[in-house]
């Protein structure tokens, strides 16, 4: 039998299905769904953008996705983002 090798994170986000997002973390990912720019995040956030950029580099990492996009379509899979 051939196995399919997985395709953009699929296989990731099976093995992390409920990954455990901090509050921080959410509250980024609610901004990001505004389709706030990085810079508007940081500011709404009260945040430095490179803090903002270790936030979102954290939650691709337990979300096992690749852009921004995909963090938060994997998040509304979960549940609603506020």
């Amino acid at each position: 039998m051939l196995s399919v090798p997985p395709t953009n994170g699929v296989m990731e986000s099976v093995r992390k299905p409920h990954a455990v997002l901090t509050g921080r973390q959410l509250d980024i990912l609610g901004q990001l769904a505004r389709c706030l720019v990085n810079r508007e995040i940081a500011r709404a956030l009260f945040i430095g953008e490179a803090t903002r950029k270790t936030h979102l580099a954290r939650i691709h990492d337990k979300l096992g996705v690749d852009t921004r996009a995909g963090a938060v379509l994997a998040t509304e899979e979960q549940r609603p983002i506020p």
